[in-house]
């Protein structure tokens, strides 16, 4: 894995420098004023440094050689654990999505049949219970009234 011949490419004009030594001085050196380490002093450390490198006309290339430290194995292996979990709920939505889907146009048909069958001879028994219906609801305090004309 990685960039073949990078190193033949790089090492006439390239210098190592072991980034691990450049963490620790900021990790030490950059305090506040009460002498408690800065919460971001990595972050804020290799930005500056990085901006002199640059105001200096020297352009950084990192590059992170190497297999994962023992310390990060394990992070790994989670990672790997959530993507195979998430490509099982997945699926398990997709099922989920795909039953709501159908339920719903079996509802919206049987709607469309009952519809049907009240228009028939029932739709004058309809009309009067449809007002009824309506008066007995609780008027919400939140129901805005219809506004004629169009709002522009």
């Amino acid at each position: 894995m990685g960039v073949k011949g990078l190193w033949k490419l790089i090492s006439p004009v390239g210098r190592n420098v072991k980034l691990d030594i450049w963490l620790y001085q900021f990790l030490t050196a950059m305090r506040d004023k009460e002498g408690n380490g800065l919460k971001n002093a990595h972050l804020l450390g290799f930005f500056r440094r990085i901006c002199k490198l640059l105001f200096y006309n020297i352009k950084p290339v990192f590059v992170f050689d190497g297999g994962a430290p023992e310390l990060k194995r394990l992070t790994l292996n989670e990672r790997r654990k959530r993507r195979t979990g998430n490509a099982n709920n997945l699926q398990k939505t997709a099922e989920k999505l795909l039953s709501a889907q159908l339920r719903l146009q079996a509802i919206q048909e049987s709607k469309g049949s009952c519809k049907k069958i009240i228009t028939d001879d029932h739709e004058n028994k309809m009309s009067n219970l449809i007002p009824e219906f309506f008066s007995r609801r609780k008027r919400d305090e939140y129901d805005l009234p219809s506004i004629s004309g169009g709002i522009e």
